[in-house]
């Protein structure tokens, strides 16, 4: 089963991505645009950025690629075999943090390839130092994507504006990321809490999916996009460089204390399920709780779960879970020396 779900979603990310580059290809993305970020040319990144926009039906396919990650990772501690298709979401992941400035791309593809290869190593439970070292491990990865993403991104600018160097511009700006976000979202909080305005920093998925406005009409706040409103909110209050709405009171903010408690409770009941059968020795839930892991992650920027850009891998992962529960003969479940292991994992 989990074979066959290798290939059909990775299938369906290659013919998204051979259908964007076509797209980008006609609205004028040349090679010539790609050296230019390398070069570290001003306005580069920008420029390609536009013709690289995203297409609504079409950049939706790249999107289960964090499956086919996580699948392809769990493929290759089974049969020794590095798939192409899971080569190909990785370099694509890379491509977009360094040629579209998206390192949750990048970020998609890596976190849960890594989990999965951990949580099935014998050498890294084996090793319980070398454990103990992977959250010191991994903020220096987030510390070195973040920097050379932003060495051909925001320092082009800022090199040429100020006398700070680059490591402690870098540390300063990431640090800022996540500070921010938490007080953006308790500024959320403050302007939208008693009164009136459509729930789409809760559930954007909902609002943004293609062909909504046009039934219902678009959300408004005051008359403004919620992009458009939030900007100005940031310009007034904060700064709109650091447009992260944070996550936690969000819900609170639009559906009041209780409604906003129990979007949470449902939110950590589902987590903890698939984390228990990940637990117990479920193949498929290693490979969902892997997926989903990078939402916990990113929970002080925003709630990763209820984005668009999430919405196709929740929709495949309901649909690749679903499947197991009802095909007994899927190779779903560990042998139960290996469920044991799985378990001694977090021991």
């Amino acid at each position: 089963m989990i074979e066959g779900w290798y290939h059909a979603l990775g299938l369906i990310v290659v013919l998204g991505y051979v259908a964007w580059a076509v797209i980008a290809t006609a609205r004028g993305a040349t090679l010539e645009l790609f050296l230019a970020v390398i070069h570290r040319d001003m306005g580069a990144i920008s420029f390609l950025k536009q013709r690289l926009a995203p297409v609504a039906g079409v950049t939706t396919l790249t999107q289960v690629s964090c499956i086919v990650s996580a699948l392809g990772a769990y493929r290759y501690t089974t049969t020794r075999k590095i798939g192409k298709l899971w080569c190909f979401v990785l370099l694509t992941g890379m491509f977009r943090a360094l040629f579209y400035a998206e390192r949750l791309a990048l970020m998609e593809v890596v976190i849960p390839a890594v989990l999965v290869l951990i949580m099935t190593s014998h050498f890294m439970r084996n090793h319980r130092l070398l454990m103990n070292l992977i959250p010191v491990i991994g903020l220096a990865f987030l510390v070195i994507v973040f920097s050379v993403s932003e060495y051909f991104r925001s320092w082009i600018f800022y090199s040429q504006s100020g006398d700070t160097s680059f490591v402690p511009w870098v540390l300063d700006r990431l640090l800022a990321y996540y500070t921010t976000s938490f007080n953006n979202n308790a500024l959320f909080y403050s302007q939208v809490t008693g009164s009136p305005h459509p729930i789409y920093f809760t559930i954007p998925f909902v609002f943004d999916f293609p062909g909504f406005s046009s039934i219902f009409g678009a959300p408004s706040f005051g008359g403004l996009l919620p992009e458009d409103w939030w900007f100005s909110t940031l310009s007034w209050y904060a700064t709109p460089e650091f447009n992260n709405s944070g996550s936690y009171l969000t819900p609170i903010a639009d559906l009041g204390l209780i409604g906003g408690l129990t979007f949470w409770l449902i939110l950590g009941i589902s987590l903890g399920y698939v984390y228990r059968r990940a637990r117990e020795g479920s193949d498929v839930a290693l490979i969902a709780y892997s997926t989903l892991f990078l939402g916990l992650l990113e929970l002080p920027r925003f709630t990763y779960w209820t984005l668009g850009r999430f919405f196709p891998a929740a929709v495949a992962l309901i649909f690749f879970m679903g499947h197991s529960m009802t095909h007994d003969h899927s190779p779903v479940h560990k042998t139960s020396h290996q469920r044991h292991e799985l378990r001694g994992f977090s021991r």
